[in-house]
């Protein structure tokens, strides 16, 4: 699903893959550390991949095999998580550097993060190994 890159938007897009999760059967937990982690990566898409111009975010979401699989995509600057320094969590609030902390955060929710660049767009790929609420 795509659509306009804008924080209204976020709540479209955690609806869809709610719903999604809600028919597959994704236990409790591992929908709310999904949700956590969609809501961060969008909200930055939103807030900083289009400073000059209005731009896109498109998920996309797959499930099989008791893992769920999210590629989050827009063409706004180039942006690799990958290479964001790991903050100092040991540090106060006031020491810290500012940002850094979603990265984290997604990082130790999901079971994977891979990041690329393809065709001018950022694709970020997340997954997450879930027990079905049936089992």
């Amino acid at each position: 699903m795509e659509v306009e890159a804008n924080i209204a938007n976020v709540a479209v897009l955690d609806e869809h893959v709610a719903q999604a999760l809600e028919e597959h059967g994704v236990d409790h937990k591992s929908k709310q550390q999904i949700k956590l982690a969609l809501e961060e990566i969008l909200v930055n898409v939103a807030s900083y991949a289009y400073p000059e111009e209005q731009g896109t975010m498109a998920v996309d979401l797959s499930i099989s095999d008791n893992v769920v699989t999210l590629k989050i995509s827009d063409n706004g600057l180039p942006f690799d998580p990958s290479d964001a320094k790991e903050p100092d969590i040991g540090l106060s609030a006031e020491d810290r550097d500012i940002g850094g902390l979603g990265v984290f955060l997604v990082q130790k929710l999901m079971d994977d993060m891979v990041y690329e660049r393809v065709d001018d767009k950022n694709v970020l790929t997340i997954t997450k190994a879930f027990t079905p609420e049936s089992a």
